[in-house]
């Protein structure tokens, strides 16, 4: 899931689109259980590879 995150080009993604393939009907509970699982919001994870 995380790395699915960082190969994802930040321009054309959105954390709805990726909470979706991945199962979640809400990008709310998607973005709660990967920050209990990571320590970081999946928006933050799309930023950081924005950056590199």
């Amino acid at each position: 899931m995380r790395q699915r995150l960082k190969v994802s080009d930040p321009e054309n993604s959105t954390i709805t689109t990726l909470a979706g393939q991945f199962g979640f009907w809400s990008a709310g509970h998607f973005a709660r259980d990967y920050k209990a699982m990571f320590g970081e919001l999946p928006s933050e994870t799309l930023q950081k590879t924005a950056k590199v």
